[in-house]
């Protein structure tokens, strides 16, 4: 294909064909206008998403899977050997 000699073009495509089906997905459970939860929280959450600057949610998610839930390091290099 050419997308393979072309990651760029690639992942253009992938975000295109994903861009889309989240408008589709968008139209349909906005479109029976029937306020269920899934709904509103869906709605909630897609509107986070677009108005946090990335920096500020790469922040929080520091702060809840390093800090809080301990999974992750905070920052830095952590060396399998130690």
């Amino acid at each position: 294909m050419r997308g393979e000699h072309c990651p760029a073009a690639a992942e253009e495509r992938r975000q295109l064909v994903g861009g889309e089906a989240g408008d589709a997905a968008g139209v349909v459970l906005r479109g029976s206008q029937i306020r269920v939860g899934f709904d509103q929280g869906a709605v909630l959450v897609a509107l986070a998403g677009v108005s946090m600057p990335n920096f500020w949610l790469g922040l929080l998610l520091i702060m809840v899977f390093a800090v809080n839930l301990r999974w992750l390091p905070a920052g830095g290099f952590v060396s399998p050997m130690v």
